[in-house]
């Protein structure tokens, strides 16, 4: 079961990822075991692990927003209604 954790809008952390296609200060782009690309927007980002081997990533930064391949809406908001 795939996990995504946002604390304060600084800490991110994720399961099940495959790989990270790019990374910058600006955005994270992600692949999921599911295919499934994870898009992570912001400011100041950087990565503080990836196991490969088990699927856990984190990073921290200003997360500004968080996006699936496919998604019609942020996550962000869903998760703040």
């Amino acid at each position: 079961m795939q996990q995504i954790v946002l604390t304060d809008k600084k800490v991110f952390s994720a399961t099940e990822v495959k790989d990270v296609l790019s990374f910058s200060e600006k955005d994270i782009k992600l692949v999921l075991t599911s295919g499934k690309r994870l898009f992570i927007e912001g400011g100041g980002l950087k990565i503080t692990g990836f196991d490969k081997s088990c699927g856990k990533f984190s990073a921290e930064g200003d997360v500004s927003a968080i996006r699936f391949s496919g998604a019609k809406e942020n996550v962000l908001k869903r998760m703040f209604k």
